[in-house]
């Protein structure tokens, strides 16, 4: 993870989820995290002190299951996937973590080692802060609080909803699922994902994604093309994910506040520019 600025540097500008930076890598179009945007500025004052901005690059653990957790983290840009690890080593997501929420934030209250792995999806920025001054600032807020009480009760609706998607769905529908909460997180019509990737997501091999990706391509909904997914026809994978992505976007939407991913006009006419150059 490297350093990008302190806290201090960066300032806010009208739009809720969008901020700016005096410092390198962050602009107006960069989503501000969502737990930090909810809290009043006295709640936002405790941490301000000790909130560092940090790049993220794909594939970088946040920590592994049993470490010593040393920071919470609040993504703003990036994606970061909570895994569960096999005995042969494989990785299965059973939860993501963007703009909307935290990692490691049950350390607040004492936990002091991993129970999850955590690892960085998509590359982006993020904003960090120690356990120590984290736990300092915790009892003195109750909104800091409840924020921590709603993103520990989503990443438990997430994981309970993906224990039964695994275990009913076929690929397919838990393959557009996923591509669909990636995609309302990732703020763009594009996201890097190759096929390797999903495959350990899924808990398949990669030729069973190879096989999906294919059907899905051929009736335009979306490209795979040198490591990234081009998000098409939205409808499309909609029509084919499981009843798992609307129920756990419900949740994610009475427990954060936020509105549902609609897709705007000029996003879809970039959506169609992408398709035609494709």
């Amino acid at each position: 993870m490297r350093p990008l600025a302190r806290w201090g540097q960066l300032r806010w500008y009208g739009e809720p989820w969008v901020q700016r930076n005096v410092g390198p890598m962050l602009d107006s179009t960069t989503p501000v995290n969502r737990v930090l945007a909810a809290l009043s500025p006295a709640d936002l004052r405790l941490l301000e002190p000790h909130l560092e901005v940090v790049e993220l690059r794909q594939g970088t653990h946040i920590h592994r299951l049993g470490e010593r957790l040393e920071y919470v983290l609040f993504p703003y840009s990036c994606l970061i996937s909570i895994n569960a690890v096999m005995e042969s080593g494989n990785e299965i997501e059973c939860a993501m973590v963007g703009p909307e929420g935290m990692v490691g934030a049950y350390s607040g209250y004492g936990i002091d080692h991993a129970v999850t792995d955590a690892t960085v999806k998509i590359t982006g920025i993020g904003a960090q802060i120690r356990v120590a001054d984290f736990r300092d600032a915790l009892p003195q807020s109750e909104m800091l609080a409840d924020q921590v009480a709603r993103c520990e009760a989503l990443l438990t609706a997430q994981m309970h909803q993906s224990a039964a998607c695994n275990a009913v769905h076929d690929v397919e529908a838990r393959m557009c699922r996923w591509l669909l909460e990636i995609d309302d997180r990732s703020g763009g019509s594009r996201f890097p994902m190759t096929q390797d990737m999903l495959a350990k997501m899924l808990g398949v091999r990669r030729t069973t994604v190879t096989l999906v990706a294919k059907r899905l391509q051929q009736v335009g909904a979306f490209r795979w093309r040198r490591g990234y997914v081009y998000v098409l026809q939205r409808d499309l994978i909609a029509d084919r994910a499981c009843a798992c992505y609307e129920r756990v976007r419900l949740c994610a939407e009475r427990l954060t506040s936020t509105k549902p991913a609609v897709q705007a006009p000029a996003e879809r006419e970039q959506r169609s520019q992408i398709s035609a150059a494709l």
